[in-house]
Formats: structure tokens, sequence, C-alpha cells
């Protein structure tokens, strides 16, 4: 059976979105696809909703080849991609998308905000984003404030060398944006040593914005710290949760 939705994005107008795809074989994890226009198209956001209904909502957002499956769950046991952080995701409601195609981060951020609405979710405890994700989460912050208590960004911020994220094989579409209008407490976490997302330009970010507070870390493995350097991204996480 089909559902729809109509809410409001991130300019007011009014918008409907269909639930193309759903199923729910699992006690409290689900997934589908959500029929909706963004940027001007009709597009099909893939979606995945894991956990027990009355845990505090995460939003959470990878890299650019990193989707909707971020830890194994009752739905799907297979890990995901963020299955280190089991300990931490197992406590929450985790919703997370497949990233649209060929559009900006602001568009990706209008993505997540129209699942998030057409689901009937309560403001989501955190938006964690790493990488590319974390681009999308500071979008989220400036687009959509009343949706997530707080957004804690791993290893992206405000501004970009879109050169360097080409050679990453990432292109990005127009990214930046001001920090002074980003009202969403901010957690940043930047990584020493990081080429793609400099703990310079982070903490330029965290003076910048109104409400945002900066921890480092120091890796060998630069931008990919947030997928191999497990304890020290939990540590920060869970700081950036309970501050």
């Amino acid at each position: 059976m089909s559902l729809f939705a109509t809410f409001d994005n991130a300019e007011s107008a009014q918008i409907h979105c269909q639930f193309a795809v759903e199923w729910q074989p699992a006690p409290h994890s689900r997934r589908g696809e959500l029929r909706c226009p963004i940027g001007g198209q009709d597009v099909g956001i893939a979606w995945e909703l894991a956990g027990h209904a009355d845990a505090p909502l995460l939003i959470v957002a990878g890299g650019f080849n990193e989707g909707r499956h971020v830890c194994g769950n009752d739905l799907d046991a297979i890990p995901g991609w963020w299955q280190a952080h089991a300990d931490l995701l197992s406590r929450h409601r985790v919703l997370a998308i497949n990233w649209l195609e060929n559009t900006s981060t602001a568009a990706q951020a209008d993505a997540i905000a129209s699942v998030c609405k057409a689901l009937g979710l309560p403001p989501a405890r955190a938006f964690i984003g790493a990488s590319y994700g974390a681009l999308v989460g500071l979008q989220f912050a400036a687009r959509h404030a009343r949706l997530a208590e707080r957004v804690i960004a791993i290893s992206g911020a405000h501004t970009l060398c879109a050169v360097q994220w080409a050679r990453a094989g990432i292109g990005i579409a127009t990214h930046a944006l001001r920090p002074e209008t980003i009202a969403v407490p901010l957690g940043l976490i930047a990584v020493e040593g990081d080429s793609l997302a400099p703990a310079r330009t982070l903490a330029e970010l965290a003076v910048r914005a109104p409400n945002a507070w900066l921890q480092k870390i120091v890796s060998v493995h630069g931008h990919a710290a947030y997928l191999k350097e497990t304890a020290a991204i939990a540590a920060a996480l869970n700081t950036a949760l309970d501050d």
C-alpha cells in the first residue's frame, strides 16, 4: 500500500512525497524508497531505519561510497560500513540514506530531511556525518535546524578545495556556506594530517559558528581516520554526544 506525506522543505514550499517501496520484515528495522522532488527533480531516496522506536534517533552519514546500511541489525545482519561503532549505534535508532547522484550537498541534506518528515520522526539526538557526510550534515544544520538537536561533523567543513576532493574521486557541487548561519550546536572532530579536511579549516569553522566546539585527533591515516581510528573516534563521539 502506498503512503503519502506532505511537509515543508527548507524554503517552506509545500511538496508531496510518496513511499514508492516500503517493507518491514523485521520487528524494529525498516527499509524503503521515498519518491520526492529534490532540487527540481523527482528522485528516489533509498533509506534504512534501524533500532527500537523508543531509542533516541541518530542520523548517520558517511563517505560518498557509504550508504544506508550503517550497521548490522534485525533486518540485515550483514556488517555495515561503520560496524566498528556497533556498541554506540545499537543504543540508538539509526537513520541513513543512499546518496543521490549528481547533486549538491544541500540537496542531499534536503533528501534526508524529506525522509525524516515523511516518516514522522522526532528531532534526532544528533546528525553524525563523516567525510562527505560531514559536509551534508553542515548543510542540514543550516537548512533543517529543527530536525536535529546537534550536528557532529568528522573531517568536513564549511569550505573545501574542490580540486583535492576531485583527486580523491569525489565530484563536489557547490558546497560553501557561512558558519555564522548555523545555529545548531556543532561538535567538530578534526584529524591532524587530513589533506581533504585540514584541521585549520575546522578550527576556523569552530570560531565562526555561534555554538561550536572542536576536538582533534592525530592519525597516520589522514582522512580515512573516521574508519580506521576506532577508539579515538568513539571517544570523540561520546564526548560530543554528552557535551
